[in-house]
């Protein structure tokens, strides 16, 4: 999956890498922590591997890349609660036009949904915050 997006500072072009679900995703969190995380009845941990590159970046700025820009939406475009678990490797970087940024975004959704969504650009309000907001679709 692959797309780029504008924001009235910078183009960057998002990719989604991976995808990873259930009991591989549930290793994968717990291998990489002191705690011993479980989902909720009814559902399972997503994680979403994502590179963002910077194509361009007014006036020499840099841009702050994290997983706490993007949601994870179902397949019935209902937002999902957000999930705070670390991982080694999670999305967080600072980087500036040229430079990529790539790491792991960790959500929980219902076990029984085929066809989650993970989404940049909406605020806390479900309002596009950067212009266009960008969805991809998870499988």
């Amino acid at each position: 999956i692959d797309f780029s997006a504008t924001n009235p500072d910078y183009t960057a072009n998002i990719r989604v890498l991976e995808t990873f679900r259930g009991d591989e995703a549930l290793n994968m969190i717990n291998s990489d922590s002191y705690s011993d995380y479980k989902p909720k009845e009814g559902y399972e941990f997503i994680i979403a591997k994502v590179a963002f590159s910077a194509l361009s970046v007014q006036n020499d700025s840099s841009i702050d890349v994290s997983y706490s820009d993007f949601d994870f939406y179902s397949g019935n475009n209902e937002e999902y609660d957000s999930v705070y678990i670390s991982m080694n490797e999670e999305l967080s970087r600072n980087i500036y036009a040229g430079g990529t940024a790539e790491g792991y975004i960790v959500g929980m959704v219902k076990t029984d949904d085929k066809s989650p969504k993970l989404v940049y650009g909406l605020s806390s309000l479900g309002k596009e915050t950067y212009g266009k907001a960008v969805w991809f679709a998870l499988q």
